[in-house]
């Protein structure tokens, strides 16, 4: 199937409709990466697909808008935190888009806060655009923050992350216990700092993750510490990883999307800075805490995940003082009826939307 930002184009059906996929693709960022194979699976034998931006910086595109939308029926923006009360990305909302019928899928909203008046116009103005044809987010919370802020006509369905309903590939469980880490560059990004040796202070994260690994390696479990990522972000996380060298586990990288799933499923127990981790995880059964420091809480996308499932269990801020008392009691997998549950909802939701796109090009 296709799935091509090339601008020729080569090998499309001309008997199905032409969809442009915007999203954060291309960077390398797991989660994103993943809702390109969700719209391969799910979408890819009805249509043709076309991811439109391909360039990872502003302006996003090597060529004038009118050319990257030649030929194009409709746009399918989705999904992530696309939905910022602080700005408007010149990727997702261009008011070019709507040229066209567009279909919104699998978005959230990072900050339920006030939105900057900008944004509001803007959005409200988007949202409510006669072309604006569907509008999905991946919990109750964003939707009721969408509606409230921006007041779409056709209104907001809700669903499951739509990640849940990828086809994840086997897994068979170590015969050695696995404590999974995924980690993201963050120590240089947030403290400022060159990558150097002689510079080597120790943020709150690493310090839990340095413990979990020293703990659960002294108890005979195998600590695997997982770059989730590949491309651009591969190299950003790993480069955080090398020079932070903590002992006691194990590096798991690789280039291959399917590579770092199978390391999340062969997992019992992960801790994971990236919400789409801990998302596969729960669809393999395994169950994941979010390290972070004493005074951070667990993030908003996060938490709302797991209200849905009654696993509120696994949301609490990890630190040093708190990490053990898991550690000594770990929580239990997903059930299968839960799991059964999300994906159910993630298919039926996308089967919504692929036939509100068949019928709205036909």
């Amino acid at each position: 199937m296709n799935f091509s930002s090339e601008s020729a184009y080569a090998g499309e059906d001309p008997t199905k409709p032409r969809i442009g996929l915007v999203g954060f693709f291309g960077w390398g960022n797991y989660g994103d990466e993943l809702f390109a194979d969700v719209w391969r699976q799910e979408l890819g034998s009805h249509f043709n697909l076309r991811v439109l931006p391909d360039l990872q910086a502003k302006p996003y595109f090597s060529r004038p808008l009118t050319e990257v939308m030649d030929g194009v029926d409709a746009i399918l923006i989705g999904g992530g935190d696309l939905v910022n009360a602080r700005q408007v990305s010149q990727l997702y909302w261009r008011r070019q888009w709507l040229q066209v019928p567009v279909f919104i899928a699998g978005v959230g909203v990072p900050f339920h806060e006030t939105p900057h008046p900008r944004v509001k116009e803007h959005l409200t103005m988007f949202f409510n655009h006669p072309n604006c044809r569907y509008i999905n987010t991946r919990d109750i919370e964003s939707k009721s923050w969408i509606d409230q802020e921006f007041s779409p006509a056709i209104g907001v369905n809700e669903s499951p992350d739509l990640v849940c309903a990828l086809e994840l590939p086997a897994v068979t469980k170590p015969e050695k216990p696995v404590v999974g880490l995924v980690t993201r560059e963050r120590r240089r990004i947030h403290e400022r700092l060159p990558r150097n040796a002689d510079e080597r202070p120790e943020p709150t994260e690493y310090t839990v993750m340095q413990h979990v690994a020293d703990e659960m390696s002294a108890r005979g479990y195998e600590v695997r510490q997982i770059i989730l990522g590949t491309g651009h972000t591969l190299a950003e996380d790993l480069a955080d990883a090398n020079w932070l060298a903590m002992p006691n586990t194990q590096l798991f990288y690789s280039e291959n999307i399917d590579d770092l799933t199978r390391a999340l499923g062969e997992c019992s127990l992960l801790l994971t800075m990236k919400f789409h981790g801990a998302v596969v995880a729960a669809m393999y059964g395994v169950p994941s805490l979010r390290h972070t420091g004493a005074e951070m809480e667990p993030s908003l996308k996060r938490s709302n995940f797991f209200r849905r499932i009654n696993r509120m269990d696994l949301v609490a801020p990890m630190n040093v003082e708190s990490i053990d008392a898991y550690l000594d009691n770990l929580p239990a997998p997903l059930d299968e009826v839960t799991i059964a549950g999300l994906r159910a909802g993630a298919k039926a939701e996308i089967t919504r939307l692929r036939e509100l796109l068949l019928s709205t090009l036909a």
